[in-house]
Parts: C-alpha cells; sequence; structure tokens
C-alpha cells in the first residue's frame, strides 16, 4: 500500500472537496520541495490509454528540475491522486462496476527514465522523470466522465530522494495538473443543480494511442454547406469537426480499404475532438492492429457541438445529419483518399445518439452502409413526415437534396424505417434495464415476427468474461435467420454501461468487417412491413408498419399519452394536464 494514500479522505460533500482540494493547479514553485538542495517538481503529467470505460490514466509521470538517482525511488515516497482514488475517496466501492475500488489507480511500479514516457525496460539509473504506474484493473460505473477530467493526476513527494547525491526533501504540497469547481447548472425540468467538475490540463495528458502522426489526424475541418435541421427547419453553414485514421496505403490499396464512420453519444459533445476519440474504446479499437489486420480501414470520427446535438425521439436530426453525408460524399468522391476506398464496404458504429443518427441515415440512403455495430441506441418510428419535431419542417427530399442525393432521390421508402433496414446487416447492443432502447427494439422485434422475419436475438451477462460473451456473439451471427439484424441484450445494466460491454468483445468488429454493400442488395426485404399500418387484432400485430407514427401502439394496445395519429403538439398538451404520465416507454424530446 502507498504511504498515505488514502490523505484525501472518504468525501461527504461537495464543498468538502473543493476545501480538500484547495491546493489545485499550483505550480512547482507553489510546491517547494523542502528546502531540497538540488532537484525540485517541475510539473506532473498523465499517460494515459482508452479503456471501455473511456481514457484512463495508466502512470503518473513527475518531472523534476534536475536528474533524479533511480536508487531512491520507491512507490512509499510518492502520494499520488488520480481519478481512481478520487473516485474511491468520494463514493468508495460504488465508484466502481469492476475490480477492487480500494486497489484502483494505487501505485504498482515507481522508476526513473529520461523521457516524459513509461519505459518497457524498467527506466534508466537517473532521469528527471519519476514514472508512477497505477492500478487500472477496474471498470468505473455509471457515465464516463470527459478524459480532462479522468486524466487528473496530482502528486505529493513523501519521502527523500537523491539528485546526483544530494538530497532531494520530502514536501506535505501537492503538484498536480487539475482544478476542481462547483457549478451550477439547470436540468431540462428547470431545477437547480450543483456539481463538481474536474479539469486537467490537455497539455498535461499523454494519449499515445491518439498521437497523431501519419496515422491520426485529429481536428480536421470540413466546410459543411447548406445542412438543414429539423429542430429549427433551417439551412445553415458551419465547420465541422472531425478526426481521421488513415492507414499506410500503397497502390495495391486501391479500391480495397474501408471507410468507417463513428458516430459519439450525446454526453461528450463539445469543441474539442478528442472527446469523440476517448468516450468509448470504439475509435482505437478501429484503429488497432487486431481490426486493421482484417480489413484496412480509413475512420472518421466527427465532433458534434452542444448546439447542434441531433436525433431525439421523434425521429428528428438537428443540421449534423446533412454534414456527415457531406463529408461522407467528399472522402468517398473527392478526398485524397477516393481511390483507396471500397464503397462496398462502408461502415458505420455509434452509440447512443449517434447510432440513432446512424439508423437514420440508413434509411435516407438504402443499403449505402455495408453494415452497422451500434450501441444503447434506439428509434421510434416516427417516419411518418407529417409528424414533425415540434411543429418544424421535416427532412424531406424536397427540403433536404443534400442528404437524399442522386441515385438516392427517388426513393419514397425512407419513411419506413422498417422496411427499409430489413435487409441490412446490423448488429445491435443494448441494456435489459435501459426500457427505452431495450423495449423500442423488442417492438421492432414483433413487427418484423410477425412478418415472418424475427430478429436474431440472444443474451450476454456482462462479468467481464470476455471469451464467453465473443462465443455468444459468433454463435448468433453464424445462425442467422431470416433477417441479418443481430441483437444482444446485456442482462441487467442501464443505458451508459451499454457502449462499456460492447467494445470489450472482438467477434462484434470480425463480424461487421465481414459484412458488405453487396450482400444487402442480394438480399430481400421483409415485403410484408411495406404494407399500410393496419392497427391491431386483440393483443397481436397485423400488416405493416408504413405510415405508423407510435412504437406504442400495434404490440401492447393504445396509449394515452402517445395515442393512434399522436403528434408532437398533443403529446405536450397531453402531459401538461397530467404531469404524472409515465414517460418512461415514450419519446423524450431534444
Amino acid at each position: 500500500m502507498v504511504k498515505g494514500k488514502r490523505a484525501l479522505g472518504v468525501v461527504v460533500a461537495t464543498a468538502a472537496i473543493a476545501a480538500t482540494m484547495a491546493v489545485a493547479g499550483c505550480s512547482a514553485s507553489d510546491a517547494n520541495q523542502g528546502g531540497g538542495e538540488t532537484a525540485s517538481i517541475k510539473s506532473v503529467s498523465s499517460q494515459a490509454f482508452v479503456d471501455i470505460d473511456g481514457a484512463k490514466t495508466q502512470a503518473v509521470i513527475v518531472e523534476y528540475s534536475d536528474d533524479v538517482d533511480a536508487s531512491s525511488v520507491s512507490a512509499d515516497d510518492f502520494e499520488v491522486t488520480d481519478y481512481a482514488t478520487y473516485t474511491y475517496g468520494a463514493q468508495g466501492a460504488e465508484g466502481f462496476e469492476r475490480g477492487d475500488g480500494a486497489a484502483a489507480g494505487t501505485v504498482t511500479k515507481a522508476y526513473v527514465n529520461d523521457e516524459r514516457a513509461t519505459s518497457d525496460k524498467g527506466g534508466v539509473d537517473a532521469g528527471k522523470y519519476v514514472v508512477l504506474e497505477v492500478n487500472t484493473d477496474y471498470m468505473l460505473a455509471g457515465n464516463t466522465p470527459a478524459y480532462t477530467a479522468t486524466a487528473m493526476v496530482g502528486v505529493k513527494q513523501t519521502g527523500e530522494l537523491t539528485s546526483k547525491g544530494k538530497a532531494v526533501q520530502a514536501s506535505s504540497d501537492e503538484v498536480n495538473n487539475y482544478t476542481i469547481e462547483d457549478v451550477e447548472r439547470t436540468k431540462p425540468n428547470g431545477e437547480k443543480e450543483t456539481k463538481t467538475v474536474i479539469t486537467a490540463d490537455a497539455e498535461s495528458i499523454i494519449l499515445p494511442e491518439l498521437a497523431g502522426g501519419d496515422s491520426w489526424k485529429i481536428g480536421e475541418k470540413f466546410a459543411a454547406v447548406d445542412c438543414f435541421s429539423e429542430y429549427t427547419g433551417e439551412k445553415s453553414d458551419f465547420d465541422l469537426l472531425y478526426s481521421i485514421y488513415v492507414p499506410q496505403l500503397s497502390d495495391a490499396d486501391k479500391g480495397h480499404v474501408a471507410l468507417a464512420l463513428h458516430i459519439l453519444d450525446a454526453g461528450s459533445l463539445g469543441e474539442d475532438p478528442m472527446l469523440t476519440l476517448t468516450e468509448s474504446q470504439a475509435p482505437v479499437d478501429w484503429a488497432s492492429d487486431s481490426v486493421q489486420s482484417q480489413q484496412k480501414t480509413i475512420v472518421v470520427c466527427p465532433q458534434v457541438s452542444e448546439e447542434q446535438r441531433s436525433s431525439n425521439d421523434y425521429v428528428a436530426t438537428s443540421e449534423i445529419n446533412t454534414a456527415l453525408w457531406e463529408l461522407m460524399d467528399y472522402l468517398v468522391n473527392d478526398s485524397d483518399y477516393a481511390d483507396y476506398i471500397d464503397t462496398n464496404r462502408i461502415y458505420g458504429t455509434g452509440q447512443s445518439m449517434g447510432g440513432m443518427t446512424l439508423m437514420d441515415m440508413a434509411a435516407q440512403r438504402d443499403n449505402y452502409f455495408a453494415g452497422f455495430m451500434i450501441s444503447g441506441s434506439q428509434w421510434s418510428n416516427c417516419y411518418n413526415k407529417d409528424v414533425a419535431s415540434e411543429g418544424q419542417v421535416a427532412r424531406t427530399l424536397e427540403t433536404d437534396p443534400r442528404t437524399f442525393a442522386g441515385d438516392y432521390a427517388s426513393d419514397p421508402n425512407f419513411e419506413n424505417w422498417y422496411y427499409q433496414v430489413s435487409d441490412d446487416n446490423i448488429l445491435v447492443f443494448n441494456c435489459e434495464g435501459d426500457a427505452m432502447s431495450h423495449g423500442l427494439w423488442e417492438y421492432a422485434n414483433k413487427y418484423f415476427s410477425a412478418n415472418g422475419a424475427a430478429l436474431n436475438t440472444a443474451m450476454i451477462e456482462p462479468d467481464g468474461n470476455v471469451s464467453a460473451g465473443d462465443g455468444v456473439i459468433e454463435n448468433l451471427v453464424s445462425n442467422a435467420g431470416a433477417t441479418a439484424i443481430n441483437w444482444i441484450t446485456f442482462k441487467g445494466g442501464s443505458h451508459m454501461s451499454t457502449w462499456k460491454y460492447s467494445y470489450e468483445f472482438t467477434e462484434g468488429f470480425k463480424w461487421l468487417l465481414q459484412q458488405t454493400r453487396d450482400s444487402e442488395m442480394s438480399r430481400a426485404k421483409v415485403e410484408g412491413l411495406n404494407a399500410e399500418y393496419n392497427g391491431t387484432t386483440g393483443d397481436g400485430f397485423t400488416g405493416g408498419t408504413k405510415g405508423m407514427n407510435s412504437a406504442l401502439f400495434g404490440i401492447n394496445g393504445p396509449s394515452e399519452v402517445y395515442p393512434e395519429g399522436w403528434t408532437p403538439e398533443s403529446v405536450q398538451t397531453y402531459l401538461a394536464a397530467h404531469p404524472d404520465a409515465n414517460k418512461k416507454n415514450g419519446p423524450t424530446g431534444k
């Protein structure tokens, strides 16, 4: 156990956190090393990697002003605060879904290096950097904060070191890379709440997997024009921020490289392109040797701002929808990579908002994508474009010709989502405890089943047994039935946990990379779904999904909140008159 490891203590209130961390943001000059004769701490950095629960500190790197003697360094000489130890101090074991919370983030190895990085060789005899590797064998519970929170680190040198044979004395001061403050926010329902916000200096965070260079190009800008929003009914021009991974390419790769679009969830909206690259493991999975060795793939990851939040449950999307199509058209037709891209292998991955946006795009351009892997995403079935979000004009062939371009402009079936995707290659992950996502895919399964084409379903216990989960996925996709829509349910769980579980399995990517657009084109759609919706017979569903505008009737009978033919205005009127109405399984709005 690291000496003094729990000096942070158990935090019982936000005010206590702020008081305990009063030294947050101090510099090396603030943290005088007890009058040491030689070296002193100049700065502290976090070397992190992207785990299934987001960016995670794997080493705290302490920079000294002069070389430190490795023989004088041990783990007991330092007291470290990182996000894991902070979480355990604030929440105890409840802050962790897996692993020993008491051990999470604690120092496992200490050595000296001559560069600001970990060392595979165990360091050097003397150097300016003391590297403190920490325990990463845990999974955080709940929603994972931004990387600028989870990469927070602070260090106190509690033992005496030597530099060139001279003493570097201990100090009670912490040198760190973060600040902590209380921020008052307003919830969507108007209530005020105070949240503790941790912000680490991005320049002090080292992410070797996302180092840029020839492979990752981070923070590119694409000039999107005439982008239509169903929220406002207006068009706008803006620079779409994105990052792109490009594997090493040669002439032999021309026409053989896949293209993947990964879209983030609404929990990481903002202007920092690193948010989408670190909130889930999907981007680094796409760029990994294990995935790239199966199929060379160019990976594009857009960063969406808070103002461009997309995909509400009335099946409405923001201007980001059009912009994504424009970016994809540019990459496929006009970019430096165009000659390399195999249009038979264009894939989509995303979670929550990202998966919902992809599912909308799947209907807008039929069989454009070769396959999807989506996580924690749902879609209501309001593809009746006469029922638009908040009374605005909907996205149609006339209002948004940039989305419905070329051969796709003459396809009238984009409003009947179930029929349009019925020949698609789709792998869906959601949690049993996520009522919205699980419920709406359950409805979808019943619509398909009523037409003789049940979805392929299986359940996984999300207990960290990756081999067993991979086996379930492999068995499911190998024994597909009448459709290629495969639905994995994680037992229990919640919405925010879904993409932690989803991306730890290699079989998902393996299946996806085996899918092609040609396979969709050769597969028949479920024709019964393209009939007009005719209501229910008793407890059952008959007919098609054409013109249907609520997932809450047709299976379990009528809903008072969302009756057949509901509109956003009728829902708002009803809820205003019935404030206690249960909204658990209905559209949630923007």
